[in-house]
């Protein structure tokens, strides 16, 4: 009985990577005055992708504006705060941190990430995302310190020391530790003073 092999099938021709498209601040902005995207969805851009966050649940909420409000008590008068705002580092890169500290001489859209003095993100759900994605970006920026207080522990993870390679000094503070930032001590404080109990 004679048995005719089959030649091996030609390896398919390997596919280019498919090019991806940056976005920059400008063409989102006109996406959502358009009305491609509405203006209460949560988006922001990072490295020109534009990334849909995930909803903000209560304890996030509370969280941030207990922070909000004790710190607006005790700001001085030559700070300013700006809660969820459009953080344009460069065109490809548009941030929305929960809260931005800068000098009280600027407007949010002059603040760049070398003359933040302070970004926080207050974490539920996504607390990997900024911790991982988020702090390497603001670190290349120049933004000198980076918290991320975790909304549910009450633990904060302070970044501070930039450089191209992410922050050189990351240290863990629970709920009953003292948070002093650097550029701006009048707004030290224990988590534990915004009244929120740990879950």
């Amino acid at each position: 009985m004679n048995i005719h092999l089959k030649s091996p099938p030609q390896a398919l021709p390997r596919l280019s990577e498919p090019a991806r498209r940056r976005w920059t601040a400008g063409e989102l902005e006109q996406l959502v005055r358009v009305g491609v995207i509405h203006e209460e969805e949560r988006v922001e851009l990072i490295d020109g992708e534009i990334i849909t966050m995930a909803a903000k649940g209560n304890r996030h909420e509370i969280v941030r504006s207990e922070l909000m409000l004790n710190w607006a008590r005790r700001l001085p008068l030559d700070i300013k705060f700006a809660t969820e705002p459009a953080f344009r580092l460069v065109d490809h890169h548009e941030p929305e941190p929960d809260i931005l500290v800068f000098p009280g001489n600027l407007y949010v859209p002059d603040v760049r990430g070398d003359t933040a003095l302070l970004v926080v993100e207050v974490s539920d759900t996504s607390i990997s995302y900024d911790l991982k994605v988020k702090a390497p970006v603001y670190a290349a920026f120049g933004v000198r310190e980076y918290w991320v207080i975790d909304a549910r522990s009450l633990v904060t993870t302070v970044h501070r020391q930039p450089g191209s390679d992410g922050y050189g000094d990351v240290k863990d503070y629970g709920p009953a530790d003292p948070i002093t930032p650097l550029a701006v001590p009048a707004l030290a404080l224990r988590l534990t003073d915004l009244g929120v109990e740990v879950e």
